[in-house]
């Protein structure tokens, strides 16, 4: 579930910065589940800005207002804008107490699948994941689509060029233009996303001044403009009707849903960049909400100045241009002066663009990490600045490619990208159905929370999502034929196949995640009425929740406290029915377990014992015999009253046999602390995980307590961390080499090479080398005998 290049410094927590997790969002983050691996840069204004930015109010209602027109006319089109923003901002209410709970990369995704009741957890994840990602990914192209649509209207509609060129997406050529701007558009927007996140932050802030000015310039410049030349409507028009459609008088008037609903899709965004907000359970939460909200309000009298300072009904369909509101403001504002607008809409929706790739990133990074896409994992891999730039790269590409689509036909392309607002309203209404059925609403803690709401809340979610999705799904003219068909719930369908053909067939590796388990062991579980999972003499790379989805049960965690001094409390089970102790590797690497199966042995409790690797097997991958392994030690974390010495002399031995030291390094989950203890009042400190760096700080200030020479900063060593999981890093090198290397996430180990290794284990060590020349100058000198002709 972490990535690979996700840093933990000395002494570091699951993935935090300091030896302790002072950080509330990192302790959320890692009751959930999760570390803390990409940057937490974005400030509350910078997450609302991704939802303020994608949503881009002014921009969907321009480039829908023809579509809504055209199905019901004014009186239809402000109506069902008033009953959207009302819909669709309860909706946001639910998704962003939703937020609130599960502020992490994945957004969407990640709330359907956390709610959703353990049998079904992975099934939803997987699907609500590709609706996500197909929705956003299919809004990039489009909207890049229509930047250049305004551009080549502009360029069109401009005397001073004497240009005259086809506009009809019917012509290839046009088409090719068409294909070849918007590619560069997208590569231009995409750019963007690679800056460094104290930076792109101010990129997401001035995207919102542009917003802002796009729509001081319609409600000022337009106006005046109108007044001066064809003039308003007046307000008999508002009560107009339009059927365009051909469809019943009632239904063509619900069509108009189909272009008020639309323009609210997206405030899901702010989520999806959470895990990169501070206090993102509260911020994160309140973005989702009021970019919604905000949405809506400042929507309202765009419509209703577009609505008057429309030409009459007939005379806007004649606009003939792949974006008809070019010709809207030249007719208002003149040939020429329109195009300062239009240069400030076409910025918009390059950066609206900026912030679709932004949030869809996240989605595939999410989804990467958490093992639909497992055997990509580069994808989940974070940069130097903590960014997921592989994802980001992924999005652009796959934008890229549905662009080319164009090329073949426009039918095909619309098709293709119709698939921008059903996945995501469907996934909306599936959250609220998951949580409206949810027994239990304490589950997450939130902080922006919806009260006694809640509920209601969720029910109307549902509700309105059923009636957005019949119209999202609807065909929009009639008679239905080739060229009129609605291919959104085709492209639903196919989300969904592709998703169901991933869920059963990828498969996913590792020591540290639900698979792992044998088939015999899988089969016990399933007979056992109780199971618990050991969470402290090692830890999962999985949530507690994919285990229960995978294993079909409930599984309660126990700690340290639970098993060694409350043992008689799961003995007690054990007599009345089957329990099982699931344990992180083999159970019977750690003394606690083999104490509780001696208990159950002499109580006369029936006991099995199924073994599975462990990091004492899995070690073998870095090319080392087993049988030149010495004894295993155990490093602890100093104090500065305490730092035993014993392990220093177990490594003597082994070193002085000539033999490998396997070094387990120390973890602390759920420890109580001891001021708590002498208090009378349990309190339990936050988990500490001991990195490589750390360690070796602490081999080495041994040696200098006891100059035995037993090794040194130049000692060859192996660094080891995540094994057997899809993100395991091995790097050899010596012990000051391996002090500066970022392992990542724990869990971590080291090894001390012996001096009678074989040459084949130095060649397969080698590859693991931070640096070959230093590698091999280091084995020369320690390991002469080796090199001896």
């Amino acid at each position: 579930m972490m990535s690979l290049d996700s840093p933990v410094k000395e002494g570091s927590t699951y993935g935090a910065d300091e030896e302790q997790i002072s950080n509330k969002d990192e302790k959320q983050l890692l009751s959930l589940g999760y570390v803390q691996t990409l940057h937490r840069t974005y400030e509350f204004l910078d997450n609302f800005s991704t939802g303020f930015v994608a949503l881009y109010f002014i921009g969907g209602i321009r480039i829908v207002f023809t579509t809504g027109l055209f199905s019901g006319g004014p009186q239809a089109y402000w109506i069902s804008y008033l009953i959207s923003c009302f819909g669709m901002c309860i909706t946001a209410a639910v998704m962003a107490e939703t937020c609130s709970a599960l502020p992490a990369s994945g957004s969407i995704y990640l709330w359907a699948s956390k709610y959703a009741s353990p049998k079904y957890t992975r099934l939803i994840g997987f699907v609500v994941a590709w609706w996500s990602i197909g929705a956003w990914v299919s809004f990039v192209a489009a909207n890049t689509q229509s930047a250049a649509n305004f551009v080549l209207s502009t360029i069109k509609e401009l005397p001073i060029f004497g240009i005259n060129f086809a506009t009809s997406t019917n012509v290839f050529k046009f088409r090719v233009v068409q294909w070849l701007l918007s590619e560069f558009l997208l590569a231009l927007s995409a750019s963007l996303n690679y800056f460094k996140p104290q930076i792109f932050k101010y990129v997401l802030r001035m995207s919102c001044m542009v917003v802002i000015l796009d729509f001081l310039l319609n409600i000022i410049w337009l106006p005046i403009g109108v007044s001066k030349t064809y003039g308003f409507q007046d307000i008999s028009f508002l009560m107009k009707t339009y059927n365009g459609t051909n469809a019943t008088p009632i239904w063509n008037w619900c069509l108009s849903f189909l272009s008020t609903s639309g323009i609210l899709v997206g405030f899901d965004a702010p989520g999806h960049i959470a895990e990169e907000t501070k206090n993102a359970s509260l911020a994160a939460a309140r973005s989702v909400f009021m970019s919604a909200f905000v949405t809506g309000f400042f929507g309202l009298p765009v419509v209703f100045l577009f609505i008057f300072c429309s030409p009459k009904i007939d005379v806007l369909f004649s606009l003939d241009a792949p974006q008809p509101f070019v010709y809207l403001y030249s007719l208002a504002l003149g040939k020429k002066a329109h195009v300062f607008l239009n240069l400030v809409i076409v910025f918009g929706h390059l950066l609206n663009t900026t912030v679709a790739i932004i949030s869809s990133s996240r989605l595939v990074y999410a989804v990467a990490r958490d093992c639909p896409f497992s055997r990509f994992g580069w994808l989940s891999k974070v940069d130097s600045w903590r960014q997921p730039r592989n994802s980001i790269t992924l999005v652009y590409i796959a934008s890229s490619i549905i662009l080319c689509i164009m090329l073949i036909s426009q039918v095909a392309f619309t098709s293709f990208i119709s698939a921008m607002s059903l996945p995501t309203v469907c996934a909306y209404g599936l959250i609220a159905l998951i949580r409206l059925l949810h027994k239990s609403e304490d589950r997450f803690e939130t902080k922006w929370s919806l009260g006694r709401f809640s509920r209601p809340f969720q029910f109307i979610t549902f509700i309105w999502c059923i009636f957005i999705v019949s119209v999202l799904a609807s065909p929009y003219q009639f008679p239905v034929s080739a060229l009129t068909f609605n291919y959104a719930p085709v492209m639903l369908v196919l989300l969904t196949l592709a998703s169901l053909i991933v869920y059963w067939m990828v498969p996913r590796l590792g020591l540290a995640d639900e698979k792992d388990i044998s088939v015999k062991g899988l089969e016990i579980i399933r007979q056992c009425q109780a199971v618990y999972l050991e969470a402290y003499t090692s830890i999962l790379c999985v949530s507690k929740e994919k285990l229960e989805a995978f294993y079909g049960c409930s599984v309660t965690l126990v700690n340290r406290e639970k098993v060694e001094y409350d043992g008689n409390i799961l003995l007690q089970e054990a007599r009345e029915m089957n329990v099982a102790l699931l344990v992180v590797g083999d159970p019977l690497s750690a003394t606690t377990h083999v104490d509780l199966l001696l208990r159950a042995r002499r109580e006369n409790i029936p006991t099995q014992i199924v073994h599975n690797a462990s990091i004492m097997t899995a070690i073998g991958a870095v090319g080392l015999q087993l049988y030149n392994f010495g004894q295993t030690v155990s490093l602890v974390f100093f104090t500065e009253t305490w730092k035993p010495n014993s392990i220093y002399f177990r490594i003597k031995e082994n070193r002085d046999l000539g033999l490998h030291t396997l070094i387990l390094l120390d973890l602390h989950v759920q420890e109580p602390l001891l001021e708590s203890l002498v208090k009378g009042k349990k309190i339990y400190e936050e988990p500490l995980f001991m990195s490589i760096p750390h360690a070796i700080n602490q081999l080495l200030e041994l040696e200098l307590l006891c100059h035995e020479n037993v090794y040194d900063e130049s000692t060859l060593a192996v660094g080891v961390s995540r094994m057997g999981s899809s993100t395991e890093k091995i790097v050899a090198g010596s012990l000051k080499q391996l002090a500066s290397v970022d392992f990542g996430p724990p869990l971590h180990s080291l090894i001390l090479l012996g001096s009678k290794i074989h040459i084949l284990e130095i060649e397969y060590v080698r590859e693991f080398a931070l640096d070959i020349k230093i590698f091999d100058s280091l084995t020369r000198q320690q390991f002469p005998s080796l090199y001896k002709i």
